[in-house]
């Protein structure tokens, strides 16, 4: 909002979806896992604000523990997580992630099932090679920006097919793979967006790759201070409900 930049604002996001990475192989979670947390994290995003409504130091494992729930790891739990968390800005007790864990749910409208673009990549990449293409050569890099999607707000806005075949164009693309005659089996609806898609993932990239450490600290530390500035505001104002 008014604190930060929209880049800035995308590359404080990036940072909470690496950490949302992070905790979930450290747990050994599958990719899925951490695939619908991060989902989950820019749901709640879209209608919540980082310094007034919820800490995302907070969201980071409440995330977590609720996509390890809906994807079926249920050795995951409320302890396990917050012990396992490791971050400078993060002070929550189990008792505030069970709170902060079904003021999720609410902002989910617990709609808590998400799609993702994994079956249909595997169906796109079967079917190229059923036109003859070899997909080794492109294969690997289409699944990383698939996997790379995730940092950014993709499924946000497109279909999980959609986002498939994007990242399928550009891996192609890159390796100068001829996918044509695959291609033209697809209707026009299955074709539309993914110009628009592989803008916003080569953008991401670059915004990634333009990240240096010291400076994403700085952005993180400015918005705690933000978030305990609003603390004590509301403190001096009285109490309040909610997190």
């Amino acid at each position: 909002g008014e604190h930060f930049t929209e880049d800035e604002v995308q590359i404080i996001h990036f940072h909470y979806a690496q950490s949302i990475m992070t905790l979930c192989k450290t747990l050994k979670l599958r990719f899925r896992v951490a695939a619908t947390a991060c989902v989950y994290f820019k749901r709640f995003y879209l209608h919540q604000s980082m310094v007034t409504e919820c800490d995302p130091e907070l969201m980071v494992p409440t995330t977590v523990l609720l996509a390890s729930k809906v994807e079926n790891m249920h050795d995951v739990n409320g302890e396990t997580v917050v012990r396992e968390y490791v971050s400078r800005h993060f002070h929550y007790r189990v008792e505030q992630v069970m709170e902060a864990e079904y003021y999720l749910l609410q902002a989910l409208e617990f709609h808590t099932v998400v799609f993702h673009p994994f079956k249909p990549m595997e169906n796109c990449l079967e079917s190229c090679e059923a036109f003859g293409v070899k997909v080794a050569p492109f294969a690997d890099t289409a699944w990383s920006m698939l996997n790379d999607s995730y940092f950014t707000g993709v499924s946000l806005v497109y279909p999980p097919s959609k986002i498939a075949l994007g990242c399928l164009v550009m891996g192609a693309m890159m390796a100068q793979a001829d996918i044509s005659d695959f291609l033209a089996t697809l209707g026009a609806e299955h074709l539309s967006n993914l110009d628009a898609i592989s803008k916003d993932l080569i953008a991401a990239y670059q915004l990634k790759a333009a990240i240096v450490p010291a400076t994403l600290e700085e952005m993180v530390d400015k918005l705690h201070n933000l978030i305990i500035e609003r603390r004590r505001d509301r403190q001096s104002e009285g109490p309040k409900k909610g997190l």
